[in-house]
């Protein structure tokens, strides 16, 4: 279950047992409990989230949560003038209890506190009426639901990968109920049968790619999961492995990552640690994290063994790890980095079929581009032709993130003399620098 959906229900049955049995009872404590555990795991994910309640409808921020349409707290709520609540990080449990207190206050039907006011102030809580202007504006968010807005904003699920990011790099630890909430937004977002690129989200500064890439990739391997026919069971769990499968660049430094120019040696090796880190990470946060950790950790390996980091002994990655790969692969080419453009969708299709067989597995990529296709995607029909591989230092390998490198790259001679381009292997399988696109 989604946290913001979690807390709902768990604060309805707070509310429903106070009205039972009274806010003595042992059942009431339990369920305040509950609901308390509900909102950290909430808190978690979203440092302020904020609930509307229109009638039967309930949103959350800007969007609606279909799963709770006739919730009936829903109504009770906003008859009773509670139709806006907001939380803060910083609530503590006596917080809470205070907050809960008023709320079954407030339902008393008894109780008739004047119209259009601000029922309950706390510190880290607020809830209240809304005013006209603002429900008139909720209510086309409610007309407009139906089908989710041209450009998608997943405004909480962004915040929740910052969050996740800051986790790791202060951490070194990540909470996996927080990815697992986030992978369930995609999923919902995934069945309204919009076209698949629309569901895509834009990079609008260069310090949100690890995060608004990360989604992305998630959208897009969950999205080819089920297009190649993976188990409706695992779907989700390939969608938290894409999603985790950067995690490690939290300790990548800012100016290396955003660098627009080309890294040197030393930088290089810097960007090249991010998988085992993601790995670490991983492993270190608890729970049923291998699977994630197995995809953090070779999704720079190419389908013949190379790419980083080095195997002493090269085998093919993970079946999954090749399904990220490609998804990874195609968003960072189509988004705009300091050191690049981004490529139009059909010359990434004739770009992958180069590394088909040899970076790329030849059947997973067929699915990919069938899936495109289905989507109204066709390859053929850019005339710009793909930079040969062998000739050009635009032309970025399996190994996507690590195009602006040294020209020394294709020998991986670090006093970096000029090789000709950015690898001399499709996949940068050698250990030579290569600003590829998915690093």
């Amino acid at each position: 279950m989604i946290p913001e959906t979690d807390f709902l229900i768990s604060l309805g049955q707070a509310l429903s047992a106070a009205a039972l049995y009274g806010d003595r009872h042992p059942a009431f404590r339990s369920a305040a409990d509950g609901a308390f555990r509900s909102l950290l795991a909430l808190l978690e994910a979203f440092p302020a989230p904020r609930y509307s309640f229109l009638e039967s409808e309930v949103i959350f921020a800007n969007r609606r949560l279909r799963e709770l349409r006739e919730w009936h707290w829903s109504q009770t709520l906003a008859d009773a003038g509670a139709q806006r609540i907001e939380v803060a990080q910083g609530i503590d449990r006596e917080e809470f209890d205070r907050l809960l207190a008023s709320l079954v206050e407030l339902l008393d039907p008894t109780s008739s506190p004047a119209e259009g006011s601000a029922r309950i102030d706390l510190p880290h809580a607020r809830v209240g009426t809304l005013a006209v202007g603002e429900r008139e504006r909720l209510r086309k968010l409610e007309d407009e639901a139906e089908e989710p807005a041209a450009g998608p904003e997943l405004e909480e699920e962004t915040q929740a990968i910052d969050h996740l990011l800051d986790q790791a790099e202060n951490r070194g630890l990540i909470s996996l109920a927080v990815a697992r909430a986030v992978v369930q937004s995609l999923s919902i977002a995934l069945q309204y049968g919009r076209p698949l690129l629309e569901l895509l989200i834009p990079v609008r500064r260069n310090d949100e790619y690890t995060t608004v890439h990360s989604l992305n990739v998630s959208v897009l391997s969950m999205s080819l999961a089920e297009a190649v026919g993976v188990p409706r069971e695992d779907v989700k769990d390939i969608g938290e492995a894409a999603l985790l499968h950067d995690v490690g660049k939290a300790y990548t430094p800012a100016e290396v990552l955003q660098k627009p120019g080309k890294l040197t040696p030393e930088e290089w090796e810097i960007i090249k640690r991010h998988p085992e880190d993601g790995a670490r990470i991983i492993l270190r946060s608890g729970g049923q994290t291998e699977f994630a950790a197995v995809v953090a950790y070779e999704h720079h390996l190419t389908w013949q063994g190379g790419g980083y980091p080095k195997l002493r002994y090269p085998r093919r990655p993970h079946p999954v790890s090749q399904l990220v790969q490609i998804c990874d692969v195609f968003d960072a080419l189509r988004t705009e980095r300091p050191f690049r453009g981004p490529w139009p969708v059909e010359k990434i299709f004739r770009y992958l079929s180069e590394l088909s067989g040899t970076d790329l597995n030849p059947e997973v990529l067929a699915g990919f581009q069938d899936m495109l296709v289905k989507q109204g995607v066709q390859p053929g029909e850019d005339a710009e032709e793909a930079t040969p591989i062998a000739n050009a230092q635009a032309a970025p390998s399996a190994n996507a993130d690590d195009e602006a490198l040294p020209e020394s790259e294709a020998t991986g001679d670090p006093t970096g003399e000029p090789a000709g381009g950015p690898s001399s292997e499709p996949g940068g399988g050698s250990d030579e620098p290569s600003h590829t696109p998915s690093s």
